[in-house]
């Protein structure tokens, strides 16, 4: 068991470097498409009166920027490596977004192998939505695999303990 055990986490750690150097590398390339010869390329914005608005220095707006920016980038680099994206259900949740990989999941190492397609897009469409009674005895929204099996009513048999043993979804 131990031998398996230290197989996979070489696997991951592998993994985990390829991910590291292909995201270092994507990172150099974003500034291009943001900016030209150091300037932004988004100056401002325009109303539907035709009103221009320059860029203020608010990180909010910046940040927002950037994101819708730089979003299909994102969705272009996970797509080339084998990765899917899952964004947060709430504007506060941190990070914004995770990269999934897509080959761990449909090899059966994902926390929802067992438990199928149609779970996994319950439990994400409903993660942070669904309410339950926290140890203190007042609502709190699901933020656990465990959570959301008890929840609903299912046997934790249908979570992939393997997956959920190397720190995945609890």
């Amino acid at each position: 068991m131990d031998k398996q055990i230290e197989k996979l986490s070489d696997k991951y750690s592998e993994e985990k470097t390829r991910f590291h150097k292909e995201l270092s590398e994507f990172a150099q390339t974003l500034q291009q498409h943001i900016s030209l010869n150091g300037d932004w390329t988004v100056k401002g914005f325009i109303d539907v009166f035709k009103n221009i608005y320059t860029i203020s220095a608010d990180t909010k707006v910046i940040s927002k920027i950037l994101e819708l920016h730089l979003f299909p980038h994102f969705l272009d680099f996970a797509r080339r490596i084998g990765y899917t994206i899952e964004l947060t259900t709430h504007q506060n949740w941190y990070p914004d977004l995770t990269f999934v990989n897509k080959k761990d999941i449909l090899a059966g190492n994902g926390v929802f192998a067992k438990a199928g397609e149609e779970i996994f897009d319950d439990y994400w469409s409903n993660f942070g939505k669904i309410q339950v009674e926290g140890k203190d005895g007042r609502r709190k929204p699901i933020t656990s695999f465990d959570e959301y099996v008890k929840y609903r009513g299912l046997s934790i048999d249908i979570k992939n303990q393997k997956a959920s043993s190397k720190g995945g979804l609890k």
